[in-house]
């Protein structure tokens, strides 16, 4: 997501890096273990995986990406008060 998007809400642990700069900024991105991709709706983190994955990364992309993970927080929270 961009800095903007990030800023405005982002799933915890989360590190923002643009997707469409991704491919030029692999030595931000850990070595070992999964990568997790998420943008706005999917389509954006969904390139960026792809990209991710031909250069030889273990990639997933969030089901439904940002708006469905703050939807569910949304619901959960309501339900805890």
């Amino acid at each position: 997501r961009a800095k903007s998007e990030y800023d405005d809400g982002h799933v915890p642990g989360a590190t923002q890096l643009h997707g469409g700069r991704v491919l030029w900024n692999l030595d931000q991105l850990p070595e070992e273990g999964t990568i997790v991709t998420y943008c706005q709706s999917g389509t954006r983190s969904s390139v960026a995986a792809n990209g991710l994955r031909h250069a030889g990364y273990d990639v997933v992309e969030l089901k439904g990406s940002y708006e469905a993970w703050r939807d569910h927080q949304a619901k959960v929270g309501a339900t805890q008060r």
